[in-house]
């Protein structure tokens, strides 16, 4: 367990001081509407992290358009919105009987958290899966808002054996 803290700490580590770098050069982004990323630069972060995550537009949901990326471990990534206008991303991480799966699964789950809402977001998320750690038999809602009316939604319920978490405007 401690090789599996210690390549989340380095990677969020990388990120963060990567992220602070990125901030100090130029202006600020222009705030737009919606989630405050693209679709195409969320997907491709998603993807990277996973290689076998292999996204495909699916039927419009309410208007929206829709991406769901499915990886080979049954853990899907659905988007909502246009390509600069993403109104709702959801990681939906599916237990398996692999550690190492399950191990690596939290750690793209943690990095999907970090990319929407930044290290707030980590840490919210962070503090939502410890109550699955204090009793796993237990389930739970958690909600949060972050910058700019951007919305965290953390849920585990144990007969479906799946962590949810979800980020919207």
């Amino acid at each position: 367990m401690s090789k599996f803290l210690r390549i989340v700490f380095t990677l969020i580590s990388l990120i963060i001081s990567l992220n602070v770098i990125a901030q100090e050069k130029g202006d600020p982004p222009t705030v737009k509407e919606g989630i405050q990323v693209s679709k195409t630069h969320l997907i491709m972060r998603v993807q990277s992290s996973d290689s076998s995550m292999v996204f495909k537009q699916m039927a419009d949901v309410d208007g929206k358009a829709h991406y769901v990326g499915v990886d080979n471990n049954g853990t899907s990534v659905d988007v909502f919105g246009e390509e600069d206008r993403v109104k709702k991303a959801t990681f939906t991480y599916k237990f398996t009987t692999n550690l190492n799966v399950n191990s690596l699964q939290y750690t793209r789950m943690s990095y999907f958290a970090y990319l929407l809402s930044g290290k707030k977001g980590l840490t919210w998320l962070e503090d939502c899966l410890s109550e699955f750690v204090k009793d796993p038999r237990k389930p739970f809602n958690k909600k949060e808002e972050f910058y700019l009316n951007l919305k965290g939604f953390c849920k585990y319920d144990p007969a479906e054996k799946a962590i949810v978490v979800s980020f919207s405007d």
